[in-house]
């Protein structure tokens, strides 16, 4: 468990559409078998690595029922480790009916 997690982030909404921004912080995990926490590798496959992500996206509303939503992950195509090497980049889109 990492020792410190922390994130703050900032939504904006205006008639049809809406925005947000993240960042989220995950400090550096020790893996298991190091009771002592020496190990500080970082950067290569096995270690759980510190990192600071930024998350953005928008929305936009057609009507009551119809919403688009895209999303991007990782924004500044961070390189870390989380036992393997972590997606780059990662878009998403959803479009979603409300009933």
């Amino acid at each position: 468990v990492p020792q410190t997690t922390g994130s703050v982030g900032l939504e904006y909404n205006r008639n049809a559409w809406s925005g947000m921004v993240a960042v989220r912080y995950v400090d550096h995990v020790f893996p298991s078998g190091d009771d002592m926490n020496t190990n500080t590798y970082q950067g290569v496959f096995g270690s759980y690595d510190r990192y600071t992500l930024v998350t953005a996206g928008f929305a936009y509303r057609f009507d009551a029922h119809w919403r688009l939503n895209v999303t991007v992950d990782n924004l500044t195509d961070r390189t870390y480790f989380v036992s393997n090497r972590q997606p780059g980049v990662s878009a998403f889109a959803e479009l979603s009916y409300r009933f």
